[in-house]
């Protein structure tokens, strides 16, 4: 019978934190492996385009020029890092290695997508952030595959000395490199499941795009009245390209996503496309015809830029537009 005055190991503690870390990335990584738009250049809310609009915007915008250069590489790298933190938080192998990675890619996430989150707390980020350093400052616990290789490595040289008669010091480095080299293994196991897993995972993600109907990939791919992709030099758009609900996409010389859409009234109107709420870009959702931000979850009314659902609170910055020979055109103010 449990003694009551008996406390609960402090290790048990970190249990619920390592699992919910450990999850919510590796959901994280799945996602981006599943969804193709992440890493086409040319999608709405991809890797390439949310990077493009925060260089504008994060303190490290200036360190944001090769992620937008090479954004295959650089989305891959993130995917594939919370991939990594996710398995070394779960199963506690390199533990403190994979807690300062999450580290990283979460102080790297609030200095980018989360930065102009105000106030800051509405930001996961840098909770998340804080929550990895517990771990890398915890390190192993008891339930941990470091601390159970580390045992059995012990008990594995115990034997073998216990047998030879030899002292216990004479072998010290051996017990590490054996801990070592189980690491090691252990890695190697644990890399080729998670690899296999992202590309089963990735394979099922184009495999849906590709069994859409041509409908479908076509409202996927922003070319349906809903959601009209059209990038005209000086923002101009032809007034009969405008969908009746939804709105179309122009760019901006800054490369900026520029939202323009039919009001009740018969009017037209210009919206930014960028979220005022942490500052992502923002494409459109075909099957409710709102403008909705992929990082946060903010949704915007097209007709006139007002916040549908947050957590953003203001509403879309609108730009000038006037028609003329069935043309509108946009006047967006020069950065």
């Amino acid at each position: 019978m449990r003694d009551p005055g008996r406390q609960l190991d402090p290790v048990v503690y970190l249990l619920p934190l390592r699992g919910y870390l450990g999850v919510t990335y590796l959901y994280a990584a799945f996602q981006k492996l599943h969804d193709p738009a992440f890493l086409d250049a040319s999608a709405s809310g991809s890797f390439a385009v949310q990077t493009a609009a925060l260089k504008h915007s994060s303190p490290i915008g200036f360190a944001l020029g090769p992620a937008h250069g090479h954004p295959l590489v650089f989305g891959l790298l993130i995917a594939f890092g919370e991939l990594a933190v996710a398995l070394g938080t779960l199963l506690g192998l390199w533990t403190r290695l994979a807690a300062a990675g999450g580290v990283a890619l979460a102080l790297t996430f609030y200095l980018t997508v989360s930065w102009n989150t105000d106030p800051y707390y509405l930001g996961s980020d840098l909770g998340f952030a804080v929550a990895f350093l517990t771990l890398a400052l915890a390190g192993p616990s008891r339930w941990s595959l470091d601390t159970w290789l580390a045992t059995a490595s012990k008990g594995q040289a115990a034997a073998v000395r216990s047998e030879e008669f030899l002292p216990r010091r004479s072998s010290s480095s051996g017990d590490s490199r054996r801990v070592v080299l189980k690491r090691a293994a252990a890695t190697g196991i644990t890399g080729g499941v998670a690899m296999l897993g992202a590309a089963a995972v990735g394979k099922l993600g184009r495999s849906g795009r590709s069994a859409q109907s041509p409908q479908a990939q076509l409202r996927s791919n922003a070319n349906t009245p809903n959601a009209t992709n059209v990038t005209a030099p000086g923002l101009e758009i032809a007034t009969a390209s405008i969908p009746a609900t939804g709105a179309a996409r122009l760019t901006a010389p800054s490369g900026d996503p520029v939202f323009v859409a039919r009001t009740a009234d018969g009017g037209y109107k210009a919206c930014s496309g960028i979220c005022t709420h942490a500052g992502c870009p923002i494409g459109v959702d075909q099957a409710k015809g709102v403008l909705a931000c992929p990082c946060h979850g903010s949704t915007f009314d097209p007709r006139s830029g007002a916040v549908i659902n947050g957590p953003a609170k203001d509403p879309l910055m609108a730009f000038p537009v006037s028609v003329a020979g069935g043309v509108l055109r946009v006047q967006v103010p020069k950065t």
